[in-house]
């Protein structure tokens, strides 16, 4: 799969995310993510999509997470989510490594990268380049996620930070 990059959030910070043509549309969660891969746009073609645009089409409106997102259900949640990360972490980007497709689930590995610049599970801002690794897993119904199992590295990113 080829690497792109572009931006789930529509401001200037990239994200990048392996190319999606190669996943089979015949499964349930296929064509859901081509077109979660779409939407994670080529920033070098130009194209760019908000983060409320981007979690409407991909996200179901009574789509929940695992652990339950502090700013709550639906795409208003990861909309909220996203814009915490971007206040604690300068020049957010988010990284797909690998996805995988099997039926109606999905899993992805991905990096969010930044520089911490406000409060970060309790520490103070210490300006350091920090790499968040993290393991989603997806059920998809009737074409959109309706939920998620969300895991984190907070040991690897206490690390980073010097705690």
């Amino acid at each position: 799969m080829e690497q792109s990059t572009g931006d789930f959030t529509g401001s200037p910070a990239p994200c990048t995310a392996k190319s999606l043509t190669g996943l089979p549309s015949t499964a349930p969660a296929g064509g859901l993510s081509r077109r979660a891969g779409d939407r994670a746009v080529d920033q070098r073609g130009g194209q760019r999509a908000a983060v409320g645009e981007w979690a409407r089409v991909v996200l179901a409106a009574e789509w929940t997470a695992e652990p339950p997102l502090p700013a709550g259900p639906g795409p208003d949640g990861w909309k909220g989510t996203t814009g915490y990360l971007r206040s604690v972490l300068a020049d957010l980007t988010f990284t797909i490594e690998d996805i995988v497709v099997d039926d109606d689930r999905v899993a992805v590995r991905h990096v969010t990268t930044g520089k911490q610049v406000a409060e970060l599970l309790g520490i103070p801002p210490t300006g350091r380049q920090i790499a968040i690794r993290a393991s989603d897993y997806h059920r998809i119904e009737g074409g959109r996620i309706v939920r998620s199992w969300h895991l984190e590295d907070y040991y690897g990113v206490v690390q980073q930070l010097g705690q």
